[in-house]
């Protein structure tokens, strides 16, 4: 299970990279998950998802 950040650099949104991260939510038991969007794509994630889907580097890129 991923642990949600408390503190350090800004989250990058997995999908267009941008900077402009919110948390959305946190599970009503402390440090267990976090939902956070990105205000530029509208994506959404929580923090106990795979890799594919939090981390820019191994997030899957679209060509088109």
């Amino acid at each position: 299970m991923t642990t949600p950040p408390t503190s350090g650099p800004a989250l990058t949104c997995p999908r267009c990279r941008a900077t402009g991260i919110q948390t959305l939510a946190n599970s009503p038991v402390q440090g267990v998950w976090t939902v956070y969007g990105c205000k530029t794509c509208f994506y959404t994630w929580r923090s106990t998802e795979p890799a594919e889907n939090t981390d820019p580097e191994k997030y899957p890129r679209h060509s088109g």
